[in-house]
């Protein structure tokens, strides 16, 4: 995994999605875990690109054993 340091920190829950993604080359700039007290109800990764980048942003997440929703 990465060790890039995040400013804020990365939310627990949304951690490794985020750092799959950056990784693998996806730009990601902004993500929360979602609920109670938190920016979205649940949890969300956002990143540059087009359609095209989100399916390959799908396909990543599936590849690392990841469920997005």
């Amino acid at each position: 995994m990465s060790s890039k340091q995040y400013s804020p920190p990365l939310d627990k829950g949304i951690e490794r999605i985020v750092i799959v993604l950056n990784d693998a080359g996806v730009e990601t700039y902004a993500s929360c875990e979602g609920g109670p007290g938190h920016a979205y109800t649940e949890p969300t990764v956002r990143f540059f690109g087009d359609r095209s980048e989100g399916f390959r942003a799908l396909a990543i997440a599936l590849q690392n054993g990841l469920r997005p929703t």
